[in-house]
């Protein structure tokens, strides 16, 4: 039986992270919603891997 609650304790996959950041991207939802914490985790999920390059790149979608 899954666990409902899995939110509330286990971060969320870099990967899913990913993959909501891009479609939400596809439907313009940064017209609507501040997607800046998201960028914020991906960039920081992408230095931990050593992905530096991704890392930079997520940052350079924030607004502010």
């Amino acid at each position: 039986m899954a666990n409902r609650l899995y939110s509330l304790h286990d971060p969320m996959p870099y990967s899913i992270m990913e993959r909501l950041a891009l479609k939400l991207e596809e439907r313009n939802a940064n017209q609507i919603a501040d997607l800046n914490i998201i960028y914020f985790n991906l960039s920081e999920q992408s230095f931990k891997l050593g992905e530096n390059d991704k890392g930079i790149a997520w940052l350079k979608n924030t607004v502010g």
